[in-house]
């Protein structure tokens, strides 16, 4: 991430920032106060995020451990691993989420 007096810029690139390539990327806004997104795990896809407005709180589990990360800085991203089940919550007013993924 770059950051000057005109304002930040973020650059996401497969094989760099993101360890694969990256085959769609899309985001999440005018989340509703109190939702819960994720619920699930995929069985052959591998995401990476990031809450590049506002913040959210991430719960994953692998099944043998359970962790809560807090995405709080546009700078932050997170992966997520084929088989990890996620839940996000404590969405901020105005989040707003960036994720791309590939499939194995």
């Amino acid at each position: 991430m770059h950051q000057d007096e005109r304002g930040g810029l973020a650059v996401v690139e497969g094989q760099r920032q993101v360890p694969f390539e990256i085959r769609r990327t899309y985001y999440m806004f005018d989340l509703a106060a109190g939702s819960v997104r994720g619920r699930h795990a995929h069985k052959r896809l591998n995401q990476a995020m990031t809450c590049v407005q506002g913040s959210c709180t991430v719960l994953l589990d692998n099944g043998r451990a359970r962790k809560e990360i807090v995405l709080d800085a546009p700078g932050k991203g997170l992966q997520l691993p084929a088989m990890v089940w996620h839940e996000i919550y404590d969405l901020t007013p105005g989040s707003v989420l960036i994720w791309c993924y590939m499939i194995r």
